[in-house]
């Protein structure tokens, strides 16, 4: 009895060093040699963006995680005769986090910052949860929007698979004590496994891993990931009742190899039959880097029209 009162002494010990340790934590705000980008508050969030080029105003929004560098081939092609604005969505990259989560958050985020910087008529492309995020803005119908670009989403059913621990590194406090205390050893493995897995071979561009293990890693993220992970399919299944209301141009392409995302894709393709969904094979999941010219093109249609 005395042993399991010791156990469970050094358990509570344990669970309230960790939750100190989360409570402690302050994200990194300064870029580390080698990124782009300058800070503006958005909705009270210290918030890291780019802008880049003159002409028609295109906003990229990445994924989950992801971070301005997921777009880097997109903007250097549009630079030349765009306005390119990408930004670092909340709680990712080296955007502070709001403490609240989703796609519905992120889109009024979003239309904040074109506020913010004046931007107007603007292309909206997405990549995977930017995707979603992207209709989650065209739902609000906002004036300053032109069209909308989405870039192999899951707009119906969430194409990751669920993970139990995401519920722990949700838990307030404790969550990010331990990415703090795990997330060093473990982080870097998993999303260089990942990463593999989405990539076709050798298609990664070089330092693609390194870069993202150096971003994705922080605490701050790896939360960020774990609540978007949870709430994302209960979130989509109220929003896609309501992609029948979009009424501006949605243009959208997609892997035609991976069977979610493909039906994902087609299922919009159905209740949103003005929308224009292409299909390309053997890019994996980052098509705007191994297809970057199909995503460019479908770009320069949205500002077309």
């Amino acid at each position: 009895m005395r042993a399991l009162k010791a156990i469970v002494m050094l358990l509570v010990i344990l669970i309230a060093g960790i939750c100190v340790y989360g409570a402690t934590y302050h994200p990194e705000t300064a870029l580390p040699p080698g990124l782009q980008g300058q800070f503006v508050d958005v909705m009270g969030a210290r918030t890291r963006y780019l802008e880049v080029g003159n002409g028609p105003d295109v906003l990229l929004i990445h994924g989950s995680p992801g971070s301005i560098e997921d777009w880097k081939p997109v903007i250097d092609a549009l630079a030349p005769s765009f306005r390119v604005t990408a930004y670092d969505r909340p709680g990712n990259g080296y955007t502070d986090s709001l403490g609240r989560y989703g796609y519905e958050v992120n889109a009024d985020f979003a239309l904040a910052l074109i506020d913010k910087l004046a931007l107007h008529d603007v292309v909206v492309a997405g990549h995977s949860y930017g995707g979603a995020t992207a209709l989650a803005i065209a739902l609000r119908r906002p004036s300053s929007v032109k069209s909308y670009v989405v870039v192999d989403s899951s707009l119906y059913k969430w194409a990751r698979k669920s993970d139990p621990l995401y519920h722990v590194l949700a838990i307030p406090g404790f969550g990010t004590g331990l990415a703090r205390v795990a997330g060093a050893s473990t982080a870097p493995k998993k999303i260089r496994a990942n990463l593999e897995a989405i990539f076709p071979p050798g298609t990664m561009p070089s330092g693609f891993v390194e870069q993202r293990i150096a971003i994705w890693s922080q605490p701050k993220v790896t939360v960020s990931l774990a609540h978007e992970a949870i709430g994302a399919q209960a979130a989509l299944e109220a929003m896609s009742d309501r992609y029948k209301e979009i009424t501006q141009p949605v243009f959208m392409v997609s892997q035609s190899d991976d069977p979610i995302r493909r039906q994902n894709a087609e299922t919009l393709q159905r209740d949103l039959p003005a929308a224009q969904v292409s299909f390309v094979s053997g890019t994996g999941h980052f098509i705007q880097f191994t297809k970057t010219d199909a995503v460019v093109e479908l770009i320069r249609k949205a500002a077309q029209r």
